[in-house]
């Protein structure tokens, strides 16, 4: 049976939809929505009264501009040409037919929304979908397409080939380590694209006792060190790798950033010792991470013992994503060989098994600690780390206990939104056994540290960073004299240069 295009499904389908006020990204977005509605037939009439274009169908109107309206059209049209007509598609349009539009409407308007010749066209390569690929690149490709007056269109993906030059003014690779890579990525730089060469981590230093150091051959170091003498430009996220990678002129650091509508960002309700024994509860403590910090862990496992010894009642120690070895026993369930917490432990120790990158915020958040642990062995590749775990304990609204080494001395200031500390065990033993004492100084820590997160480290700041360094890698270098005239206008505007 045939059908109209409806307003079922839509959640943001409303009698009368204000939709004057959407960011360039936001109306790239809608556009399934709109397409639809006109390629099956909406009214489309212009209120003066209101500066704007009335859509109307199905007893809905929407209020839009009429630059949005002029980007519709041209993405229906296009839609209509290339692929309606060719394959028999008609108004009334049935099921089959509403879902392709609509999904080929958001291919169609992806394309359509970059090809404004003003507009820096972006591609960040996507190389692994774990804590690297969410923070360094799918979440400021979005926030650079979500902010309105930024002059960047960006995409991010894992595909990567020569036929990326024809849409992408600028390509973001990063941790490149195999000749074919490289390949791709010269020959795109000869095809006059700007490549950028990113990362987080000092992949040369990695020590022995790390297991990425297995991931991260010599082989593949030397095509790295090729790389980034052979790129336009680098952007890393901490000072210190700025220093060790060699290309200070045309380095630019963008540090890790946090999004609020992810986080919490409220701080944690603490308890007391007395109060947590008397309700039958206890003190959580967290440590987050991966299977690459056995020997930062192994710093601190006797300190957890021995507070253990000390609060057996009232503390317990959430491991996510990696536990020390002394609280593990190997087990062969179905001749499966696998690690759980010792008996002696359980009462006082959990592992908490990693999720996906996505649902990270949720998991820790759901998890009831009230202490954050960062510690750090002293070595160049620790040295060269970002602070994220240090801003994503603030996000949770839990006080840091970390490492007085680079990342974590560069956000928390001691004994004022955090505490930091060197690699004596007693030092930690006596640094977590203060805050277990005292809720009111966990409170205080979390709270300014929040403070401390919200004045630097959002990822609406963050995004700035990400355009001026994009915008001034690229200065003068793409085809179109638009981009670059609007590129040194922007760059004198913000007094980046």
């Amino acid at each position: 049976m045939a059908v109209v295009a409806s307003d079922r499904g839509d959640p943001c389908a409303h009698a009368v939809k204000n939709e004057l006020k959407l960011c360039p990204f936001e109306i790239k977005e809608r556009a399934p929505y709109h397409v639809l509605r006109l390629l099956a037939g909406a009214k489309v009439n212009e209120n003066k009264e209101q500066d704007c274009i009335i859509l109307s169908i199905c007893g809905n109107d929407y209020m839009i501009t009429s630059e949005a309206l002029e980007f519709y059209n041209r993405v229906a049209d296009r839609i209509k040409r290339e692929e309606l007509e060719a394959k028999g598609f008609s108004a009334p349009f049935n099921t089959e037919d509403v879902c392709f539009i609509f999904n080929h409407a958001g291919k169609v308007a992806a394309i359509e929304y970059g090809k404004d010749p003003k507009m820096l066209r972006v591609y960040f390569y996507l190389a692994d979908y774990g804590g690297c690929g969410f923070y360094r690149i799918i979440q400021p490709s979005c926030f650079l397409n979500e902010n309105k007056e930024t002059l960047i269109y960006s995409e991010f993906g894992d595909g990567f080939s020569h036929n990326l030059g024809k849409n992408f003014d600028v390509l973001v690779y990063p941790r490149l380590g195999d000749p074919w890579a490289f390949s791709v990525l010269r020959a795109l730089k000869n095809m006059g694209k700007v490549v950028i060469f990113e990362t987080d981590d000092l992949l040369s230093s990695i020590p022995d006792w790390n297991p990425a150091k297995h991931a991260h051959h010599a082989k593949e170091n030397l095509w790295r060190e090729k790389f980034i003498k052979e790129c336009d430009g680098l952007i890393v996220s901490t000072e210190e790798l700025k220093s060790r990678l060699g290309r200070e002129d045309r380095t630019y650091v963008c540090h890790n950033g946090v999004d609020e509508k992810i986080w919490p960002m409220v701080v944690k309700e603490q308890v007391g010792v007395r109060e947590s024994k008397e309700k039958g509860e206890k003190i959580g403590i967290l440590w987050a991470g991966s299977k690459t910090h056995s020997k930062d862990l192994a710093m601190i496992a006797p300190v957890i013992k021995r507070l253990i010894r000390q609060f057996p009642e009232t503390l317990h120690v959430y491991f996510v994503g990696s536990v020390p070895t002394e609280f593990l026993i190997s087990q062969d369930v179905c001749g499966v060989l696998t690690a759980e917490v010792c008996p002696q432990f359980r009462n006082n120790i959990s592992f908490v098994h990693g999720v996906n990158v996505f649902q990270y915020p949720q998991l820790l958040a759901s998890l009831p600690v009230h202490i954050a642990l960062a510690p750090l062995v002293e070595c160049e590749f620790n040295e060269c780390k970002s602070e994220i775990k240090v801003l994503e304990a603030w996000a949770l609204g839990l006080p840091m206990i970390a490492s007085r080494i680079a990342p974590y001395s560069r956000a928390i200031k001691h004994n004022v939104n955090g505490l930091l500390i060197g690699p004596n065990q007693n030092d930690w033993y006596y640094a977590i056994e203060s805050l277990i004492a005292n809720p009111a100084k966990r409170t205080e820590f979390a709270k300014r540290g929040l403070e401390t997160l919200r004045e630097k480290y959002m990822m609406t700041q963050i995004r700035d960073d990400y355009e001026r360094a994009l915008l001034l890698l690229a200065r003068g270098r793409t085809v179109r004299k638009e981009c670059n005239a609007a590129i040194q206008k922007r760059l004198e505007e913000k007094k980046w240069l």
